[in-house]
């Protein structure tokens, strides 16, 4: 009925589009994995800022443009996980969501108290934790 030229185009083409489909998806996980270490990345990078004004080590015109800088990084990489992604990641970038929002509560001031410098490292450890418990495997 078909000849073999027919069926081996039709089998050709099914398994193109099944290896692309395996490679949509794969690339929704790395996205996902890229962005979930980005986001460990800026606590980190939240967490030795904190530390430098604790110790009296940075100028207030410092402070307030690196703060300004990590909230941008941050409202960057908000708008990336908005996007749609692969069911198999979406819980994912949702708890991550949550805790690059979380970040904001630690942005520091000019000033942090031993106090306030002992909660936001809690909270960064939270962060952090959390975020490793997501992330997708490689």
């Amino acid at each position: 009925m078909y000849d073999k030229r027919t069926i081996r185009i039709v089998i050709l083409f099914s398994m193109t589009m099944g290896i692309l489909g395996c490679q949509q998806q794969s690339m929704s996980r790395r996205k996902a994995r890229a962005q979930i270490k980005s986001t460990l990345s800026l606590s980190s990078e939240t967490r030795i800022f904190i530390r430098q004004i604790h110790n009296g080590r940075l100028t207030e015109s410092f402070i307030a443009g690196h703060t300004e800088y990590l909230k941008h990084l941050q409202s960057d990489l908000l708008s990336e996980m908005s996007k749609p992604a692969a069911d198999e990641v979406a819980d994912a970038l949702t708890v991550a969501q949550k805790q690059l929002l979380a970040l904001r509560d630690v942005f520091p001031n000019s000033t942090i108290g031993e106090s306030e410098f002992r909660a936001d490292e809690s909270r960064l450890d939270d962060i952090d934790s959390n975020l490793n418990n997501i992330l997708p495997r490689p």
